[in-house]
């Protein structure tokens, strides 16, 4: 199941680290991890929301 997280000094911290694509990687796998979709699954559906503006979907 999904789980939000709150954010943390740590996660603040961690966007100013050199392996910062890493982490988002790890966060993107873990995310899936118990699920029957990769990260790459979703990139095209969410390049064409952004590329309109992340309207709300109805």
């Amino acid at each position: 199941m999904l789980e939000i997280r709150q954010e943390t000094k740590k996660d603040y911290e961690e966007l100013n680290k050199n392996d910062v694509q890493l982490i988002v990687v790890d966060r993107w796998n873990e995310l899936f991890r118990e699920t029957k979709y990769n990260p790459i699954d979703i990139h095209t559906p969410l390049w064409l929301w952004s590329r309109n503006g992340f309207k709300e979907v109805k």
